[in-house]
């Protein structure tokens, strides 16, 4: 799908009113007018056109027709109308976006709006791309979303909005820490803005949200790079920060203590995380094998099977399996496992060549 197709498809939001004989809303109007179909039934619903609609829900259609069909027929008259109507067409259609901004999928329109009538306005243009993401999950118009915050960026750096837009989505990749970063770059930036005070409010309160939002994902994340990079106190020194018992975390503090050769210590985390629900497959790994370098050889393979239950088709869990069937000199069942391993068409080659050279040598015994 391409931006064009993604607002056609909302055509559908709209009617078209024949107005009766005589009726003229605007100088010189003979033509269909667009209504925004929600809008219709609201009103209709609720009584209130009797004999006449308001006038701003036709400017609210017009605008919606601009943006969903740029080539519409009726599109140059609507707008001959709309700039007889307000000596400021691109400042009432931002505003109107904004007033909406509690409802995306209207929002977007306004601000797509003003993109069509080539209105060179950043604050337009981030609003356009920020809500546009939210809206899609296509892939090509994200990526062209990305370089146009980038764009923004490049062109003014001391423009607060588009490290909001950054964010976001980074956010929508998992990218927590990342998207943290952005989020401080825009606060600090929004102190500076000559803006109207209240936009500029509202927005640095939706920053503050969306930070507030994925605090914990973010120090989770600089644990977890804290962790590969062996800053094991630093890692540690985070996660002890959080407050109250939380699986994932006892996890992490299990990995910490893992790492520090506490085995009788990251034990106690694993299990902990265990209690509280944890059951990732990089759990089911590293809690069996601290129980197998404890001695505790019966939970090892337990904790391997339980896994292999939920990550059915996991190589990690088969191969591991495979040896702590081999310490209890069950070699059938490791000899299963191992060929379970070697039928697989993608597969880390590493643990092929070790499973085939173990299966071989079980093989000739």
């Amino acid at each position: 799908m391409d931006i064009k197709e993604f607002f056609l498809e909302e055509h559908p939001r709209l009617y078209y009113l024949e107005l009766k004989e005589g009726k003229r809303y605007f100088k010189g109007e003979d033509l269909p007018l667009p209504i925004v179909k929600d809008d219709f039934l609201e009103n209709i619903k609720k009584s209130r056109f009797r004999e006449e609609v308001e006038i701003k829900h036709f400017i609210k259609g017009m605008i919606f027709n601009i943006s969903i069909d740029p080539e519409f027929k009726y599109n140059e008259r609507y707008l001959e109308i709309l700039k007889e109507w307000t000596k400021d067409l691109q400042g009432l259609i931002f505003q109107m976006g904004i007033s909406s901004l509690s409802k995306p999928k209207d929002a977007i329109h306004f601000f797509h709006a003003n993109e069509v009538l080539g209105v060179k306005d950043r604050r337009n243009r981030f609003f356009y791309g920020f809500l546009l993401h939210e809206l899609t999950k296509d892939v090509e118009i994200r990526r062209k979303i990305l370089l146009m915050m980038n764009e923004l960026l490049r062109e003014n750096p001391e423009f607060p909005l588009p490290y909001f837009g950054l964010a976001n989505i980074e956010i929508h990749q998992g990218n927590y820490l990342k998207a943290n970063l952005y989020l401080e770059q825009a606060l600090e930036k929004i102190d500076h803005w000559e803006e109207e005070e209240g936009l500029k409010q509202s927005l640095k309160e939706m920053i503050q949200s969306q930070k507030q939002a994925i605090e914990k994902d973010s120090k989770l994340q600089e644990a977890s790079l804290y962790l590969e990079q062996g800053s094991l106190k630093k890692a540690q020194e985070i996660l002890l920060s959080f407050d109250g018992e939380i699986g994932i975390v006892q996890y992490l503090l299990g990995k910490v203590a893992l790492k520090s050769g506490q085995y009788h210590g990251a034990k106690e985390y694993f299990d902990r995380a265990y209690d509280l629900d944890y059951r990732e497959l990089s759990y089911y790994l590293d809690a069996s094998f601290t129980d197998f370098e404890l001695g505790f050889v019966k939970g090892a393979l337990d904790k391997l099977t339980e896994g292999l239950e939920r990550y059915i088709e996991d190589e990690n869990l088969l191969y591991n399996r495979a040896m702590v069937y081999i310490t209890l000199e069950e070699f059938e069942k490791a000899k299963e496992d191992l060929s379970t391993i070697i039928s697989y068409d993608d597969i880390n080659e590493n643990i092929f060549n070790q499973a085939m050279g173990i299966l071989q040598y079980l093989e000739k015994r």
